[in-house]
């Protein structure tokens, strides 16, 4: 599901940040399982995939609307 970014702020109560690696970092240092290492995705997307220590399987993605063709 895509919201636009004050939208979703609202609701995560949070700022929002682009740091895939990062994030894909500290969910390693957690004890989560990485099942798919940050890469780029059809040009416009940057992205990776993990589960975390209860086995729930999450995806971030970076997506640059300005490289979508």
């Amino acid at each position: 599901m895509l919201f636009d970014e004050e939208h979703f702020k609202h609701f995560a109560r949070n700022e929002t940040s682009d740091a895939v690696d990062e994030t894909a970092r500290l969910v390693a240092e957690a004890g989560g399982f990485i099942f798919a290492e940050p890469a780029q995705v059809q040009g416009w997307m940057y992205g990776f995939g993990f589960a975390d220590p209860d086995g729930h399987c999450w995806n971030m993605v970076h997506m640059d609307i300005d490289k979508l063709h």
